[in-house]
């Protein structure tokens, strides 16, 4: 590790089924860890990077942690005002879908009633109720942790029914559980399969394990407190989405300078999700795509729009000017093969193509792609293309480039407004073929 001040007070709200593969990034981003291998990071609990961050960066951390603790009322106002708050959100019914294949995540008393929970140990439950479950089991578990993401930024537990509820508070809460899922229809309990319960068999469950001593007056399922969530999401340093992993994880390496390694664009911890085609499956796809998390599709929507300009740039499919470079060499295909459907799309693509096999002399890209929206670069420009000859550097690209003109220009008084002019690192796209 080498500590650097990237980040620090740095508080990670995990959000079940959101990606645990962003501890990484912001494990790095906060210690300024270098890995000894330089192209590939396996995925680590949070939980064992702890050793690590007491010896190097104390300070790093207000809270990494793996399991899925709610923002606390005083981490929420505090956010902003000397905690950096991160997490990642997902697509509800993505999020939901990926919950319900493994072991009903976070609905623990539809966990015990099916015998899912880890403490029934592995010989129990999964396989027979994953052979029988039925639209109701779906549509429960959904209505259970409809309001995950929403609840846990105002200091609540994913689940509902979750916490320290009184026998009836629990049997209440299960019961208006019940009622949302299956508001407006008619549900076909102990239909389908052997699985199948009843609400009293919930009810049961759910109360067993509760304590006599709870707050009377403590409401066990208050309704969704959205523009609260949204005022705490929006003092966050950063919130990314799953759906979006590649452009999440760009955002946040260019935000907080972050070094980021190919392993990063890869979600090293795969959730649970069905990868079956039977008619369960697509049953079970089929009821998530269109059940109602009007509270946590707020949040994905926000957290969308808040992302970047290339997704409304993809929404209106904005015409772009694109330069292909290339340097002279035999006559190849992909040129045609790439350039025709792009003009199709209504985009300008113009080929310039360098004088000889050393590319672009010092300075004169600097000219020709100002007001390029994207650069290509096609064949040659490497030592591992074949034939390609001496090494070409594209000078503006180099993240040399500022560093160079520094001490050229820094005596002439004239460093920031020509070092603007001559480096187009982080001004214009450069996509490498």
């Amino acid at each position: 590790v080498e500590r650097s001040p990237l980040l620090t007070n740095v508080t990670w709200l995990h959000v079940p089924k959101c990606g645990s593969s962003f501890a990484r990034l912001v494990f790095r981003g906060a210690c300024g860890a270098v890995p000894a291998n330089k192209t590939h990071v396996d995925f680590v609990e949070a939980s064992a990077m702890h050793p690590i961050i007491q010896l190097h960066c104390k300070s790093a951390f207000h809270r990494f942690q793996s399991w899925h603790a709610a923002l606390s009322p005083s981490e929420a106002s505090r956010c902003g005002r000397g905690l950096v708050c991160v997490t990642t959100l997902r697509t509800t019914w993505k999020r939901v879908e990926s919950g319900f294949h493994h072991n009903l995540h976070d609905c623990q008393w539809m966990q015990d009633a099916h015998r899912l929970n880890q403490d029934y140990g592995p010989k129990y439950g999964g396989p027979s109720f994953y052979k029988t479950y039925t639209e109701d089991h779906v549509r429960l578990y959904a209505s259970c942790v409809s309001t995950c993401m929403t609840r846990m930024l105002t200091g609540l537990p994913c689940g509902r029914c979750s916490g320290t509820l009184s026998r009836a508070q629990a049997a209440r809460c299960v019961e208006r559980v019940w009622s949302d899922a299956f508001s407006g229809i008619e549900a076909s309990a102990g239909e389908g399969g052997t699985a199948a319960l009843n609400i009293s068999d919930y009810v049961r469950f759910a109360s067993r394990t509760r304590s006599k001593r709870a707050d009377p007056l403590h409401d066990p399922d208050p309704p969704p407190d959205t523009r609260r969530a949204m005022r705490t999401l929006s003092r966050f340093a950063f919130v990314g989405l799953l759906d979006n992993w590649s452009w999440t994880v760009h955002q946040f390496g260019r935000r907080f300078g972050v070094p980021l390694l190919p392993s990063d664009y890869k979600v090293l911890r795969a959730g649970s999700k069905s990868r079956s085609s039977s008619p369960r499956q697509k049953m079970a796809e089929q009821t998530l795509r269109a059940f109602s998390f009007a509270a946590d599709d707020a949040l994905v929507s926000a957290t969308s729009d808040s992302l970047g300009v290339h997704r409304r740039l993809q929404s209106q499919q904005a015409q772009m000017r694109i330069a292909w470079l290339e340097i002279p060499h035999y006559s190849e295909g992909y040129y045609d093969a790439l350039q025709q459907p792009l003009s199709r799309l209504g985009h300008r693509v113009d080929e310039l193509r360098a004088p000889t096999q050393r590319g672009f002399g010092p300075g004169v890209l600097a000219t020709k792609l100002r007001g390029m929206d994207l650069a290509v670069v096609g064949f040659g420009w490497f030592p591992q293309e074949p034939g390609s000859g001496p090494f070409t550097r594209l000078h503006e690209f180099q993240r040399s480039c500022a560093a160079s003109h520094r001490v050229r220009l820094e005596a002439a008084g004239e460093f920031e407004s020509t070092t603007r002019r001559a480096c187009l690192c982080g001004t214009v796209p450069l996509v490498v073929i």
